[in-house]
């Protein structure tokens, strides 16, 4: 006879291997407050990542580390948001991904300059976004500025 907590100990790990990123934990370079109307965010931080992000949605191949880089806390406006990343070297494949105040998640590898992501959201809600800055060849660490903007 199977026993309840054994099966469920068994889903438990099941999924947190397939949503090993946790925007529970607390975000690496901290937390900021925007609201609408803000012209510009940047912030310099090291885009790294060993855990894949195929589970997350598409577009999300990426890989990131369990703890987000940055919460932010969004007071919508009206205007879109914009998320791009720029790292040091152009050689360097980082990748974004957003953890959305709905608890969907957004997504980008090289829609912005070189092999630099760039996300737009048109229709921002308010609320909480967790943010991951990666890198697409896994155990690779480099230098990289976030910058929001709307």
């Amino acid at each position: 006879m199977k026993k309840p907590g054994v099966i469920f100990l068994i889903l438990s790990l099941i999924s947190l291997s397939i949503y090993a990123q946790n925007y529970r934990l607390p975000a690496t370079y901290g937390e900021i407050d925007l609201a609408a109307g803000f012209q510009s965010y940047s912030i310099e931080m090291t885009a790294k990542g060993a855990i894949g992000a195929t589970s997350l949605g598409e577009g999300c191949f990426l890989n990131i580390s369990d703890a987000p880089d940055l919460q932010v806390t969004f007071e919508a406006g009206g205007n879109a948001l914009v998320f791009s990343v720029e790292s040091e070297f152009f050689t360097s494949d980082t990748s974004l991904i957003i953890n959305l105040p709905d608890g969907n998640w957004a997504c980008d590898d090289d829609s912005g300059s070189g092999l630099n992501p760039f996300l737009t959201l048109e229709n921002p809600s308010s609320g909480i976004y967790d943010i991951w800055v990666g890198s697409v060849y896994g155990m690779g660490y480099t230098d990289a500025i976030l910058t929001i903007t709307e």
